[in-house]
Parts: structure tokens; sequence; C-alpha cells
């Protein structure tokens, strides 16, 4: 079993924080991360780690867009109507 891509440190980083030289317990650790971090972004109610998302928001008369994931790193697109 591997560490999941989405999860917030990697094997090797947390075994390096924690002095562990052993391979014995790696797939117990990484159930662990998994754990943790699905857990952390659960109660945030966010995703931390970079990724592409696509929303679609009926911000009909309203002055904001509010989105679900942040911090925005780049934005490709804002469009009016469904002809864009």
């Amino acid at each position: 079993m591997a560490v999941d891509a989405a999860s917030l440190i990697t094997l090797s980083d947390l075994k390096a924080q924690l002095g562990i030289a052993a391979t014995t317990d790696d797939t117990v650790l990484e159930r662990c991360i998994d754990r943790a971090s699905k857990s952390v972004e659960s109660w945030c109610g966010r995703v931390f780690k970079e990724n592409r998302y696509y929303e679609t928001h009926d911000t009909t008369g309203q002055r904001r867009l509010v989105l679900k994931q942040n911090p925005v790193t780049l934005m490709r697109f804002v469009g009016v109507d469904w002809d864009n």
C-alpha cells in the first residue's frame, strides 16, 4: 500500500520527523497518514492539496462568487451564460 496522492505528508517525511529508520511499520504508518489527512480535510471542510477543480454557480443577482476550494492559484475561465 502507498500513501494516497492527496495525503498531507509523505511517508518519508513522517518517518524523518519521528526519527524512524526501519520499514517494519510502513503499512501502518501509511494508513495512519491517509486517515489523518482525510480527517483534517473533513473537519476543515476543504481539500489542502493543489488540484484542478471545475465549479459552476448560479449567481443570479449576486455580486460575489464564493468558491468551494481556496486559495485559488490560477483561474482559467470565468463566463456568463451558457453560451461561453
